[in-house]
């Protein structure tokens, strides 16, 4: 069994299968999956910036938090505590899931690095 390339081996080295009269063909499937994997990762870059997007999507929602708190100023004081309230309670619901996204982010981003091998 391999365990994968030694720390002299060459990149396109895969182990003993490499070594085989017949390993060409395997050489060249991982060759191109290689190629495939890169071709991929250029290509995400060029995507539109989910950040951005995500950045919009809160803006939206704290001004329509603002829009709500104008609207609920003009109601009477009963309907005004109870909306209040509720829009307390979304915030701080927001805010929860903001942090649990962020949270999940740095993790899947910490792992995919150390699967990929930069740290």
């Amino acid at each position: 069994m391999c365990d994968g390339p030694g720390k002299n081996a060459s990149p396109g080295y895969y182990g003993p299968a490499d070594e085989l009269p017949d390993g060409g063909e395997l050489r060249s499937a991982r060759a191109a999956y290689d190629r495939m994997l890169r071709q991929q990762r250029t290509q995400a870059g060029s995507r539109p910036d989910p950040r951005l997007a995500s950045m919009l999507r809160g803006l939206a929602v704290w001004a329509g938090a603002v829009l709500a708190v104008v609207a609920v100023s003009l109601a009477p004081p009963v309907v005004e505590q109870i909306v209040l309230g509720v829009m307390v309670a979304l915030i701080a619901v927001i805010v929860v899931a903001g942090a649990v996204a962020a949270a999940s982010s740095v993790r899947h981003r910490w792992r995919s690095r150390r699967r990929d091998g930069e740290n």
